[in-house]
């Protein structure tokens, strides 16, 4: 079942690393302006630096978004608390930072609904699930946040961390097939995520789904009646 906040408006919409067509992605720019466009809230992605903070930020390496070439996880927050995160978008955002997650938390409203996804590949522990349940727990965000990421076993160990965060899994077409079709998946999720082309979960699938990336209105009223909300990079324009 998804959390309370995520029942209360359908389909309910999650701009994609905030409104990353308007400002840089998954800056606090970008999430204010999200909200400001009226999306119900945020999907953003987080990793662990390597004094173990949890930082937001897509790639596992910091040079699309800032132009330093050393991977997230090698850095310190401290280090990367220093770097340009704006400019590769415009040089008005100069001034933004890769921000952390308890920052971002702490900054936008208080119903500011969540969907957390962990940048995690690996098969064992590195600890960003135990530091993102500890975000969860200490912010009880657990009626307005998911915690969702394409590697089964990161959610499993949320799962075993803290029975009460809602677990989503993401889909892709381009995953292998024990990924696509969800073969490892803990039992206690809440949704999945599918890309918008994967006909078989979104017209079949008994789970709530929310689907990504949906930017034309099109296509959300096609899917609308089969999904319980919508990813997004154009809040503004999907309008629903």
């Amino acid at each position: 079942m998804l959390p309370a906040g995520f029942q209360e408006k359908r389909p309910f919409i999650l701009a994609h690393r905030g409104a990353n067509q308007i400002a840089p992605e998954n800056t606090l720019s970008a999430f204010q302006a999200a909200l400001d466009l009226k999306a119900d809230g945020i999907e953003l992605d987080v990793q662990l630096t390597k004094d173990r903070k949890v930082v937001v930020c897509h790639d596992y390496t910091l040079k699309r978004t800032t132009g330093s070439p050393e991977l997230i996880r090698e850095k310190t927050y401290q280090e990367i608390s220093s770097l340009d995160a704006g400019s590769h978008f415009s040089s008005n955002y100069s001034f933004e930072r890769i921000p952390l997650l308890d920052r971002v938390i702490k900054d936008l409203p208080e119903d500011t609904l969540f969907n957390i996804e962990l940048k995690d590949e690996n098969l064992f522990d590195n600890g960003l699930e135990k530091e993102v349940a500890r975000i969860v727990q200490e912010y009880n965000l657990y009626q307005r946040t998911i915690i969702s990421s394409f590697n089964p076993f990161s959610l499993r160990r949320i799962a075993r961390l803290d029975k009460n965060i809602a677990l989503g899994l993401i889909l892709s077409p381009e995953l292998p097939i024990y990924l696509r079709k969800a073969w490892f998946a803990p039992r206690s999720l809440s949704s999945l995520h599918p890309y918008y082309t994967m006909k078989e979960h979104i017209l079949k699938e008994k789970l709530p789904l929310i689907v990504w990336s949906v930017n034309e209105p099109s296509l959300a009223k096609e899917l609308k009646p089969y999904v319980r909300g919508f990813i997004t990079d154009n809040p503004e324009k999907l309008g629903l």
